[in-house]
């Protein structure tokens, strides 16, 4: 990470805003056009900001142009200023041009490995079955078999429908489709309708390409047509028509629910002082450092698991802390931080959009470790549209 936050500054970057329809689309279109991005920040469902080379600017603005989407520059970052300095300073320019080879030398591996499209499938699980394949960081990366690797993992995964893998920089980038996802990466030359997963009621309804066969209100069956890849038009006073691939996006409101989520009833400082356990794993064995002290009075919280490295070099050794703060004379949290903490999970472990969140219902129950267990009712916008094929020869006009 070190290393690629290293090249971008080097190399100058930016921030960019890009507005428009079907974001995922147009980040797809970035990558497959050799642009690389980072940061992406969903602002709503129709704006997004990203990070970018400099260099790539003008490529990605005529492609932006082209497809009708809006493209600002928030933010120019770079070292134009030390460079100039250092014309002056022969030992600054060595010692440069040394970090360059450094950094350079770095570049023949993978440091970082990114997951996209995934809805149902963990990425923490796809990147354990990438580490299983001996691709993780620290890999050298000219000898890996992206094709091979995209194989296996349709093999591993049934709920898998595509994945594409490429290799930027020193970023390992996997693009994942699931199954039932409604829009998936766009092929022109196939005749394409989008029809419902499920009987259910129409919320709204947006077609970017075909014709709308329902409309908000009306209820569907499971199967139903809702935008159809076949185009009726009149040529000479007679109906002809021609097919697309349709595209767009069909919302019912659906219920989920979701149990046994932890939450941490408690507000807390991260300055207060805490007791410590540690776990570290090397290769299949965990050793741990846990404190002797009573926790009855305390409440866990788990960091994020890490890898120890030296310098650059991963040593393939994980830490997990986890810290435990004394709850005596702490606040407790409200009902309504409680929902947010609640949002915020489910927009990162379920990829869930709290903007499509209509009601949220919470059945609160406390854990011996003074955290809260909550049982969850989501009202919500779902897509339920998916792609059939049309079938030209049984189609009738």
């Amino acid at each position: 990470m070190i290393v690629l936050k290293s090249w971008h500054f080097l190399k100058g970057y930016m921030s960019v805003k890009v507005s428009g329809v079907h974001l995922e689309k147009y980040i797809n279109l970035l990558s497959k056009n050799g642009i690389s991005v980072w940061d992406i920040k969903k602002i709503n469902p129709h704006t997004i900001e990203f990070k970018m080379l400099s260099s790539q600017k003008k490529k990605a603005l005529n492609l932006s142009e082209k497809l009708g989407y809006n493209f600002k520059v928030l933010k120019k970052y770079g070292i134009d200023r030390i460079k100039q300095k250092a014309k002056k300073r022969k030992i600054f320019i060595t010692g440069f041009f040394l970090c360059i080879m450094t950094i350079f030398a770095f570049s023949f591996f993978i440091w970082h490995v990114q997951i996209y499209g995934t809805q149902n499938i963990p990425n923490e699980n796809i990147i354990e079955s990438l580490k299983s394949y001996n691709v993780k960081e620290g890999r050298y990366k000219y000898n890996i078999d992206t094709d091979e690797i995209e194989n296996r993992l349709l093999a591993d995964y049934p709920k898998m429908s595509y994945c594409n893998i490429s290799i930027k920089g020193s970023n390992f980038l996997v693009q994942v489709v699931e199954k039932n996802t409604p829009l998936k990466e766009f092929d022109k030359k196939e005749s394409i309708s989008l029809v419902a997963i499920e009987d259910t009621k129409i919320d709204s309804i947006i077609a970017y390409a075909g014709t709308p066969k329902v409309k908000k209100g009306d209820k569907v069956k499971k199967g139903q047509t809702l935008i159809s890849g076949k185009v009726i038009y009149e040529k000479l006073g007679e109906k002809e028509c021609y097919y697309v691939h349709a595209m767009g996006e069909v919302l019912a409101i659906r219920n989920r629910n979701f149990k046994n989520i932890r939450v941490n009833p408690y507000i807390i400082d991260k300055k207060d002082k805490y007791i410590k356990d540690s776990v570290y794993n090397i290769g299949k064995k965990a050793y741990s450092f846990k404190s002797k002290e009573d926790k009855k009075n305390y409440i866990p919280v788990e960091e994020d698991e890490e890898e120890l490295k030296i310098g650059f070099i991963p040593t393939g050794i994980t830490k997990k802390v986890t810290k435990w703060y004394n709850i005596k004379n702490k606040d407790k949290k409200t009902r309504e931080q409680i929902e947010n903490e609640v949002i915020n999970y489910l927009n990162k472990s379920k990829n869930i959009d709290k903007d499509n969140i209509i009601g949220l219902y919470l059945s609160i129950s406390h854990l011996d470790d003074n955290n809260l267990n909550v049982d969850v009712k989501v009202n919500l916008r779902e897509n339920i549209a998916r792609e059939k094929k049309i079938d030209k020869k049984t189609d009738k006009k």
